[in-house]
């Protein structure tokens, strides 16, 4: 596994330690935003970057820290990007758990 695959497997991780762990509202937002940030950064080799998946588990777990990611994205461009893109909850876990099985 290269360098770039890794990374993306150890931010997976961090996704789902933030979704447990931090609470649905305001306070949680720019935890959120700066992985966003850095998610958005990786460049995997194997896989396509999970970044539909990955808003739409974020969507469904945390919609607060959505909505207020979502409401703040027009002053940055990334975010209003990110937030705007629609993918099924169901869909999105079931090929996060493919990306996290072929990395």
């Amino acid at each position: 596994m290269n360098q770039s695959d890794l990374e993306l497997k150890h931010a997976l991780d961090k996704f789902e330690t933030l979704i447990n762990d931090l609470p649905d509202n305001r306070t949680s937002v720019p935890k959120f935003k700066n992985f966003v940030v850095y998610f958005l950064r990786i460049k995997p080799k194997k896989v396509t970057l999970p970044t539909a998946e990955l808003m739409a588990v974020l969507k469904h777990e945390k919609p607060t820290v959505f909505y207020y990611m979502r409401s703040d994205s027009s002053q940055h461009m990334i975010f209003n990007l990110v937030t705007h893109i629609d993918m099924k909850y169901e869909t999105a876990v079931e090929r996060l758990e493919n990306v996290k099985q072929q990395l």
